[in-house]
C-alpha cells in the first residue's frame, strides 16, 4: 500500500492497480483496509458495528477452537499436569489480549482471521472424531462408536468396557508393558541425540506400568530433572508410546531422580496434613494429582496410620 501510494512499482503480482483496488475495496460501505479505532474516530458506525462483530466472532471461534482439543483430545493423565493447568489458564488470558490487539487491526484481517479459525475448527473436529488421542474423552467415545459397530477386537472391546464399567479390569500384559518401555526408550534415546545430552537409560516394569529412568547425565541432564520438565516430556513420550501401541499408557518417567524427589516432596505433603490431623482437623484436602501420584500417597498415608480417598473427577482429582 505504501508503494502504491508513493506510485512506485508493486511487489510480487501485487501491481499498482490490485493494490489501489484493494485500498478502495468495502463491505457493506465498511472499507477493508479501516480499522476499529480509526472507525471509532471518524465515527464510521458502519465500520463500529461490523468490525465490533466481526472482532468478537474471531475471538470467540479462536476460544472455541482451543477448547475443542483442551477438552476433548487431551488424555486424563495430561489433565492432571502442570502444563495442562498453565495451558488452561492461557486459554482465557488470551481473548483478552486480542481485544486490545484487534481494534488495531484492520477489517479485511479480522476477517480472514475469523475465517481462519472456522476452517481451523472444522478439521480438528473430523481430526478429533476420527484419530483422537488414545485415553482422552474423544477416543473413548470413538470406541464406543467403533464397539457399537462390532469394529472393535476383543481386547479393545473389553478395554471399553473396562473404562466404562461393565467389564472386569485387565492390566496390560508383562510383554506389553515392556514394550512401552522400549518404545519410550526410543523416544527418550531419540530427545537426547538431539538435545545433544549424554544418559543412561533404564526400563523397568513394577504395579502395571512401564518405567524409564534417565541417569549419568551430569549437570546438563539435571537441568531437565525440574518438575513441570519431566512431567512434559512424561506427557511427550506417553503420546510416542500410545501412537506405537494404540493403547492408553500410564508409563512413568524419571530423569536423574526426580521420582525419588516427588516422591520425598510428597512425603512432606504428607507430614503437613498428618500435623493438621493431630492438632484436631478432621480431614485435610490435599492438591489434584495424577493417578500415579495418588496411589504413592495413598500408600505413604497408610503408612503414617491414616485413611485416605479419592475425591474428584479428571485433573480435579485429588486426596
Amino acid at each position: 500500500l505504501r508503494h502504491a501510494a508513493e506510485n512506485k512499482t508493486g511487489i510480487g503480482f501485487m501491481n499498482q492497480e490490485l493494490t489501489h483496488n484493494f485500498n478502495a475495496a468495502e463491505l457493506f460501505g465498511a472499507p477493508l483496509k479501516m480499522t476499529f479505532t480509526q472507525g471509532w474516530a471518524e465515527q464510521n458506525w458502519v465500520i463500529i458495528i461490523l468490525l465490533g462483530a466481526i472482532m468478537i466472532l474471531m475471538i470467540a471461534s479462536q476460544f472455541f477452537t482451543q477448547l475443542q482439543i483442551m477438552s476433548k483430545n487431551v488424555s486424563d493423565e495430561t489433565k492432571n499436569s502442570p502444563m495442562y493447568r498453565q495451558q488452561r489458564i492461557l486459554l482465557y488470558i488470551i481473548p483478552f489480549a486480542f481485544i486490545f490487539s484487534g481494534v488495531t487491526f484492520p477489517l479485511a484481517l479480522n476477517i480472514y482471521w475469523f475465517t481462519s479459525n472456522l476452517w481451523t475448527m472444522g478439521q480438528q473436529y473430523i481430526v478429533i472424531k476420527n484419530m483422537p488421542t488414545p485415553g482422552s474423552e474423544a477416543w473413548r467415545q470413538r470406541q464406543a462408536r467403533l464397539k457399537a459397530k462390532g469394529k472393535l477386537t476383543e481386547e479393545e472391546a473389553a478395554e471399553i468396557d473396562r473404562i466404562e464399567g461393565t467389564g472386569e479390569a485387565q492390566d496390560p500384559t508383562l510383554e506389553e508393558l515392556e514394550a512401552e518401555g522400549d518404545l519410550a526408550a526410543d523416544y527418550i534415546e531419540g530427545f537426547l541425540d538431539i538435545a545433544d545430552l549424554d544418559g543412561d537409560l533404564d526400563i523397568s516394569v513394577a504395579s502395571g506400568r512401564a518405567y524409564v529412568s534417565v541417569t549419568g547425565g551430569g549437570e546438563d541432564l539435571d537441568r531437565l530433572a525440574m518438575p513441570d520438565t519431566v512431567q512434559a516430556l512424561q506427557d511427550l513420550t506417553r503420546l510416542a508410546v500410545q501412537g506405537g501401541t494404540g493403547r492408553f499408557s500410564r508409563l512413568i518417567l524419571d530423569i536423574g531422580g526426580s521420582r525419588d524427589a516427588r516422591a520425598a516432596e510428597l512425603g512432606r505433603l504428607v507430614d503437613a496434613a498428618v500435623a493438621q490431623l493431630a492438632a484436631g482437623r478432621t480431614e485435610v484436602e490435599l492438591e489434584p494429582m495424577s493417578s500415579y501420584e495418588r496411589k504413592l500417597v495413598h500408600d505413604i498415608v497408610a503408612e503414617r496410620g491414616y485413611h485416605s480417598e479419592s475425591r474428584g473427577e479428571g485433573r480435579d482429582r485429588r486426596l
